[in-house]
């Protein structure tokens, strides 16, 4: 049976949303994420607009969808060193800014 989490980026728009299947019969993860197809230029501008002056603006939903992409064991492990150097990198760049 897959274990499902959900990881919503720290800007809490809908669409920045990573999800993560654990698959361990398998040995395997699969990550899913919300993906933007190619929007046309004044989309990207209008869009692009809303960002700078912090406005609301619309998902285009009909232009995104869910991909995923398949981790084996040893991209899990990976994935695990990468996460660990980054907890590790964060605590010493904490440690450096207090000194």
């Amino acid at each position: 049976m897959a274990n499902i989490e959900h990881f919503q980026c720290s800007c809490i728009k809908h669409e920045h949303v990573v999800r993560i299947d654990f698959h361990p019969e398998d040995g395997e993860i699969v990550l899913s994420m919300f993906m933007d197809n190619r929007i046309g230029f004044f989309k990207r501008l209008y869009v692009a607009f809303c960002y700078i002056f912090k406005m609301k603006c619309p998902s285009f939903s009909q232009d995104s969808h869910w991909d995923c992409i398949l981790l084996d064991k040893n991209k899990v492990k990976q994935l695990r060193q990468m996460i660990i150097n980054f907890e590790i990198e964060s605590e010493l760049i904490k440690i450096r800014s207090k000194s």
